[in-house]
């Protein structure tokens, strides 16, 4: 009888030293959250997560005492698309330049944008109301301001260095795309934009610059004499209100 016990307590003891926890103290620790975003990436399902853990385990002899719920399987997904868009940031500004590439599709009706740039970075595939280049130019504005909005809301590198977005079409050297005639014309787009944003830019950083401020003060007295030569003369443009 002994004997029996004895062999009942070793077994206990092996069974809890291969003893595997998904949680410490009521949170998943982030070794498993980061093997949940393993499993997703190789097409496990959502609500399959869990089952796929636990039959794992047993296979390789391991007890796991605790459970993963599905809504927990679906906000460590989003943490890592967090993750991924503050990396994605970090690698192209302290990349030389970046290249684009992008394509859309429609699949049972819906249409779907793909981007992704040479760094190598992928930047996701969304839904978009239509295949017009102006609906795909616009994709890639929100996709990088969504990114540059959650890596300059970080409390470490974001608070410290934060990025401006317009930055990012300064740094775009080539888009890569097929012959389509959308895609030609997004091409077109998105030079205008970075075209307009680099103005801007320049502009922004003249005005912070005291060295440069002797230059742009002729430019702005030249451009207020030609708009009180468009509004009339000086007693009109006197008789302007506030607004106008």
């Amino acid at each position: 009888m002994s004997k029996a016990r004895a062999l009942q307590k070793q077994q206990n003891a092996v069974a809890e030293g291969i003893r595997v926890s998904l949680k410490e103290k009521g949170i998943i620790t982030n070794d498993m959250r980061e093997g949940v975003c393993d499993l997703l990436s190789l097409k496990i399902p959502v609500e399959s997560v869990n089952s796929t853990i636990h039959t794992v385990a047993r296979m390789l002899g391991s007890n796991v005492p605790d459970l993963i719920d599905r809504c927990s399987v679906s906000r460590i997904a989003l943490e890592g698309l967090v993750a991924a868009n503050m990396q994605s940031v970090w690698e192209v500004h302290n990349a030389e330049a970046v290249t684009l590439s992008n394509d859309g599709t429609t699949n049972k009706h819906l249409n779907y944008e793909s981007r992704h740039g040479l760094m190598i970075c992928f930047f996701g595939i969304t839904q978009a109301a239509n295949h017009q280049s102006d609906t795909q130019l616009q994709g890639w504005v929100d996709a990088v301001q969504e990114m540059h909005d959650t890596y300059n809301g970080s409390p470490g590198l974001g608070k410290s260095k934060p990025w401006d977005w317009r930055v990012f079409t300064q740094m775009v050297k080539g888009i890569s795309t097929n012959h389509a005639h959308d895609q030609k014309r997004l091409f077109r787009l998105f030079g205008d934009l970075k075209t307009n944003y680099e103005a801007e830019l320049l502009g922004e950083a003249s005005f912070q610059s005291p060295d440069r401020l002797e230059d742009v003060y002729p430019i702005l007295a030249e451009e207020v004499k030609r708009c009180i030569e468009d509004a009339g003369g000086e007693e009109e443009w006197e008789a302007l209100t506030a607004e106008e």
